[in-house]
């Protein structure tokens, strides 16, 4: 059809997940995710980190990073959030 392709990988390219069943990814890379994604006209990434992950998978194309999240406009100071949320101040937090 001839119209311009659009790939976005959204964090599959990760390292540690390309570790994750790695014969199985490895096959299915070689036979179709690796084709595919050569094959698009532009690849979005979230992050530098994972423009990174692109250029690490060997993929040339050209890259936006366009990142999902919250405008700035609806992000609020730390000391803010834990004053209108105070029962969550001294919380341990867990990092994904």
């Amino acid at each position: 059809m001839k119209k311009p392709i659009i790939s976005s990988v959204h964090g599959m390219l990760e390292r540690w997940e390309l570790n994750n069943k790695k014969l199985k990814k490895a096959l299915y890379s070689f036979c179709f995710e690796r084709p595919s994604l050569a094959k698009s006209h532009c690849l979005r990434a979230l992050s530098e980190r994972e423009a990174g992950d692109y250029r690490r998978y060997g993929l040339r194309n050209p890259i936006v990073i366009a990142p999902n999240g919250v405008a700035e406009l609806y992000r609020i100071p730390l000391e803010s959030f834990f004053d209108r949320f105070p029962q969550l101040a001294g919380k341990q937090w867990s990092s994904i």
